[in-house]
């Protein structure tokens, strides 16, 4: 593998249509870089590198649908916010986590058109929920806040979605 395999949508998609390029590649690529990235915080948890292995065989054996499948073998991270079969869905708080029965309708059409779940890594968006599941009435405060910039409040009057400050 060469750490210059670009695993965009599009490279992906021509290289595999040309066939230069399988899946198991592929998740031997991602695996490959998780490993060098070594302990980097950024995944909450991961899909097993054998079950990213088995996901990648079970795509090369279906080779002929490619044209079927517009996400053929491109690997994505989900959100701990949204449900993943089988894997742990926490929001990012601990406190509210739970074992998903069933993957999200967006998570299911994803790995029905070919994409392959690697994980869920730390999103942006969970300091927030941190300090929210370290007190619980932030939930409140937050929810109660009012907007105080003047271009957001002109916005909320103009908006048909106005808020009940």
């Amino acid at each position: 593998m060469t750490a210059s395999l670009d695993l965009g949508v599009h490279r992906l998609r021509a290289a595999y249509r040309l066939g230069a390029l399988d899946c198991k590649k592929v998740i031997e690529e991602v695996l490959s870089r998780i490993a060098a990235a070594g302990d980097d915080k950024v995944w909450i948890s991961r899909v097993s590198d054998e079950a990213l292995r088995q996901a990648a065989a079970t795509l090369d054996a279906r080779r002929g649908e490619f044209e079927r499948l517009p996400l053929y073998g491109v690997p994505f991270a989900v959100k701990d916010n949204i449900d993943v079969e089988g894997m742990v869905t926490t929001a990012a708080c601990p406190g509210f986590a739970y074992q998903a029965k069933a993957s999200a309708e967006v998570v299911r059409r994803l790995v029905e058109a070919g994409a392959i779940v690697v994980g869920r890594p730390i999103s942006i968006s969970s300091p927030p929920a941190w300090s929210a599941c370290a007190r619980p009435t932030a939930f409140r405060a937050i929810r109660s806040t009012p907007t105080t910039s003047p271009a957001a409040r002109a916005r909320a009057r103009r908006s048909r979605y106005r808020r009940a400050w």
